[in-house]
């Protein structure tokens, strides 16, 4: 890049407001309400996570030391990264073919018996696309499923050759009526429990990254005569 684009850039950059770090030129004062409202709901987000959610909820660009300082020293830092190191590394190959090969789909049930709380997921495991998330009283209606997989389908006007889990879906039926050569065909992939590992990816992250700031939030509308799902749903 030369330095007369190199200046262009940087033009372009300031008028959009895209300041970082230097520029902005925070202190551990100027972070400390965003640090206190992200650190409640992600109590467990390391230095890499924070940058990111003060970056994109709070757009505040922030030096790793302003970082350490409001957490309260690096003790606080070493043993979050204590608690990350202690889990065992579980390795396991996933291919896919290229963007829409297939979509696989999952559900999490940990919040059901608890909060009476169901959610699942669609994921595009090729580029790591998110399709849905949703989160209601029951997640084994395969007519709910199936509408969250019509409303993508509808939106995006196209979808996926195979579909991945770990039970059936209507998905072979609609490729069977778009492409005649393929009646006879199963365009579905079972996978046992576990072996679906995309979901269970982003099962992990939530479980750790979203769920213990979230489930305190939750827990306060259970101790104050909000236990109906639907009304823990709606709030």
């Amino acid at each position: 890049m030369t330095s007369e684009r190199l200046t262009r850039f940087r033009e372009m950059r300031k008028e959009l407001g895209l300041t970082r770090a230097r520029q902005q030129n925070h202190t551990v004062e100027s972070i400390r309400d965003a640090m206190l409202r992200l650190r409640l709901q992600y109590p467990k987000a390391g230095h890499r996570e924070m940058s990111s959610l003060l970056f994109h909820e709070e757009n505040m660009s922030v030096p790793r030391s302003a970082q350490i300082e409001s957490t309260g020293g690096y003790h606080k830092v070493s043993e979050l990264v204590r608690q990350r190191r202690a889990n065992r590394l579980r390795r396991k190959r996933f291919w896919a073919a290229g963007v829409n090969d297939l979509w696989a789909i999952d559900q999490h049930d940990k919040w059901k018996y608890k909060y009476g709380l169901a959610l699942h997921t669609g994921i595009e495991p090729f580029i790591g696309r998110i399709q849905w998330l949703k989160i209601w009283w029951t997640n084994s209606n395969p007519r709910i499923i199936l509408s969250y997989y019509l409303d993508v389908v509808l939106e995006g006007g196209f979808m996926p050759l195979i579909f991945q889990s770990d039970f059936g879906n209507g998905h072979t039926l609609l490729r069977h009526s778009h492409d005649s050569a393929l009646i006879g065909t199963l365009q579905h992939r079972w996978m046992n429990e576990k072996k679906n590992i995309p979901p269970e990816i982003s099962w992990s992250q939530l479980r750790r990254r979203f769920t213990p700031g979230f489930e305190d939030i939750l827990d306060i509308g259970v101790n104050n005569g909000w236990n109906d799902p639907k009304i823990l749903i709606q709030a």
